[in-house]
């Protein structure tokens, strides 16, 4: 069973005709990145699920005015990602992403994605401009766990004074958010968003350590692309080895963030890096991470 735990689809990004400076070399600025390749991609590398991650414009505003971007440059959302999730219901997990939730009809938006059948919400903290502990996210939180929700930390993006820091979120996400939802599991993408190998990744190791709620996801380790297309990833495998020996191989599950990586390297080589490449897990390991740990995530019982 393998799972990967970070993907999305997207139609267009930083279009080529509008954006002449943009490469060829970046698959998706001149053609689409959807639903049917990423499971054939899946299919190529033996995946069996995914979690699939809507967001648009409305989503990645903070995002595309850094780039200097325009909300067309982006073309990408729910109803999108939604279709591709109800083509293939046996493949994909959908996680909606959550909106400013300081919008009345924030909640109302949450309440209908789960009866639109999403497994959980993922939350922006920096690019809604937003502690972890206000208490508009708060309530939002509360209603994903009287849904039996899961909840998706993206703390990328951080820029402060403009928005939090990274570290007060996570101070947030250990003294304030963890304690108070104990039941409710949440998955920390990019491990946290600081690099393993730097001494300040001891609040994330400490964070795993302390709450067994809490999962890392571990797409782009530190959100760091310094391996670029050079297979089979080393920066990429010494970074997870050295989480893998700060918090065990329990609290570590498989994630590629397809396609944002597709102009450095193949669907199947991310996979492949762990089966074949990945000489400090014991093969029962590989598996936890690949895919059962993710298991116990959903809060299914791995067989």
């Amino acid at each position: 069973m393998i799972i990967d735990t970070e993907t999305h689809v997207i139609y267009r990004k930083f279009l080529k005709e509008a954006n002449p400076e943009k490469s060829l070399i970046d698959p998706a600025t001149w053609h689409e990145l959807n639903g049917d390749l990423l499971v054939a991609e899946m299919d190529r590398a033996k995946v069996d699920h995914a979690f699939l991650i809507s967001y648009g414009t409305n989503d990645l505003g903070l995002y595309l005015r850094r780039l200097q971007m325009d909300p067309e440059d982006l073309i990408s959302g729910k109803k999108y990602a939604k279709y591709f999730f109800r083509k293939y219901p046996d493949r994909f997990y959908w996680f909606s992403t959550l909106p400013d939730p300081r919008r009345k009809d924030t909640l109302t938006i949450v309440e209908e994605d789960f009866r639109g059948g999403a497994t959980g919400v993922k939350i922006f903290p920096a690019l809604i401009n937003m502690n972890l502990n206000d208490t508009p996210v708060m309530r939002v939180l509360d209603l994903v766990r009287k849904n039996n929700g899961l909840v998706m930390l993206g703390l990328e993006e951080t820029a402060p004074p403009e928005t939090p820091s990274l570290h007060d979120l996570l101070r947030q996400l250990d003294e304030e958010v963890l304690e108070k939802f104990p039941d409710l599991r949440f998955q920390l993408n990019h491990a946290g968003c600081i690099d393993p190998l730097l001494p300040d990744a001891q609040i994330v190791f400490d964070l795993a350590r302390k709450h067994e709620n809490l999962f890392l996801s571990t797409a782009l380790l530190g959100y760091c692309y310094d391996d670029e297309h050079e297979y089979p990833f080393p920066n990429q495998l010494n970074r997870l080895h050295r989480l893998y020996d700060e918090v065990g191989a329990e609290r570590l599950m498989f994630g590629t963030d397809w396609p944002w990586v597709e102009r450095y390297r193949k669907y199947v080589q991310d996979v492949d890096a762990i089966r074949r490449h990945c000489p400090f897990m014991k093969e029962e390991e590989k598996e936890k991470f690949l895919g059962l740990n993710a298991l116990k995530f959903l809060g299914k019982n791995p067989l």
